[in-house]
C-alpha cells in the first residue's frame, strides 16, 4: 500500500515515512479536512439542528391543538347534557 503525493492532504505530512504518516494523518485528520468537508459536516450539525427545533415545534403545535380539541369537546358535552337535562325536567311554562 504506497502513500504517494495524491494521498497526502496535508502538506506538512508529505516528506514523513509511510509508517508515520499513517500515524500523523489519523491523529490529525480533523486538522487537515479540506474546506469543502468542512463545509458539508457544518451544513450537516446545522441541518441536524434545524430539524430537531422544527419537530419540537410541530410537537408544541400538536399538543396545542390536541388541548384545544379536548376543550372543544368538554364543552360541546356539557351544553348537550344541560340540553339534555332541560328537555327531561317539566317546564315551568306547562304549569299554567
Amino acid at each position: 500500500m504506497g502513500y504517494g503525493a495524491s494521498n497526502i492532504r496535508c502538506s506538512r505530512f508529505a516528506a514523513l515515512h509511510p509508517d508515520e504518516l499513517q500515524v500523523a494523518t489519523s491523529a490529525s485528520t480533523e486538522m487537515c479536512m479540506d474546506s469543502d468537508e468542512v463545509r458539508a459536516r457544518a451544513e450537516a450539525a446545522f441541518r441536524k439542528g434545524q430539524q430537531a427545533r422544527e419537530g419540537a415545534s410541530a410537537l408544541i403545535e400538536h399538543e396545542k391543538q390536541a388541548r384545544a380539541k379536548e376543550e372543544k369537546i368538554a364543552r360541546l358535552r356539557a351544553l348537550r347534557l344541560a340540553n339534555e337535562a332541560a328537555k327531561k325536567s317539566p317546564s315551568r311554562h306547562d304549569s299554567s
